[in-house]
């Protein structure tokens, strides 16, 4: 299924209006400055816009082979035009499937999420009720700002074998668990950008020294390998939704060992479900010194 989706417009129609609008625009007279400038020097305050990205996540688990999760889901969902062929196809060799549903939740992952099916008089892109996402408290981050996404845990020892261009390692991990960095860009009104950086939290926590804004901290955490040359973008538009799993591929890879359950014999599939509910501009009022 594909869906228009138009995230950047023209730059024409902004150049036509400055045009338009003439020179004091971009220039205000010297009394417009003096009275915006007493302005300011009397209100003790000034206001600092935020931009909020608001997101709906959730996490599905169902057999291993449950067909929804195979054919009758991925036809429901832009896998082609998320990824450029070559980073799909590095992707896809070490397990992972990634792709996009429209705003008008298809009814395959409707059923997922537990939605009940619209009225007659309902369209499904007026629902509201969306299943696991709205039973989840939503992630609210500031623009730039990133969450942490566990999506598999539980394995004592596993062996993992990765691909990063031509050549193909394999790696034995203890006490791993799978995780995904998701970080979230604005990119206009109403489009923002999540990045996904897999990692894998392995060995015995301990207390290191980590990375933050103001240089560094101690924190008691585990060792992480994180697999930059499988880290992805996905592009959504205010009430778009990013699906991601894993394929039916090597048991070693890491989108098996991301997705599928330790267990073969009681193996269950994940899917990874994040909806860009809201993208809002917040104004904070600090007092002037």
């Amino acid at each position: 299924m594909r869906f228009v989706r138009t995230p950047f417009p023209t730059g024409v129609s902004i150049v036509i209006a400055l045009a338009l609008s003439g020179c004091a625009v971009l220039f205000p007279s010297r009394d417009e400055s003096a009275t915006t400038t007493a302005k300011r020097q009397q209100d003790p305050t000034h206001r600092l816009t935020r931009d909020i990205v608001v997101l709906q996540i959730a996490m599905i688990d169902r057999p291993a082979r449950d067909p929804v999760l195979g054919r009758l889901l991925w036809d429901d969902v832009d896998e082609s035009g998320v990824l450029d062929p070559p980073m799909r196809e590095t992707l896809n060799r070490n397990g992972f499937r990634i792709g996009v549903a429209g705003s008008a939740v298809p009814r395959s992952l409707q059923s997922l999420l537990e939605i009940g099916w619209p009225r007659d008089d309902e369209s499904a892109s007026t629902q509201t009720d969306l299943g696991l996402l709205s039973q989840r408290p939503p992630v609210n981050l500031l623009a730039g700002g990133h969450t942490i996404v566990e999506t598999n845990a539980g394995f004592p020892i596993c062996s993992i074998t990765h691909f990063e261009r031509d050549n193909r390692t394999a790696r034995e991990y203890r006490n791993a668990r799978f995780v995904f960095q998701v970080k979230a860009l604005r990119l206009q009104d109403g489009w923002v950008r999540l990045e996904f950086l897999p990692e894998i939290h392995h060995g015995n926590s301990a207390t290191r020294h980590v990375p933050n804004e103001g240089g560094w901290q101690l924190q008691t955490a585990q060792k992480i390998q994180r697999l930059y040359n499988d880290k992805f973008d996905v592009i959504l538009n205010r009430g778009e939704v990013a699906v991601v799993s894993s394929i039916d591929a090597d048991p070693r890879s890491v989108g098996h060992h991301f997705f599928v359950g330790a267990d073969e014999f009681t193996a269950q599939r994940r899917l990874l479900v994040i909806r860009l509910a809201d993208v809002a501009t917040t104004q904070a009022v600090r007092q002037r010194q």
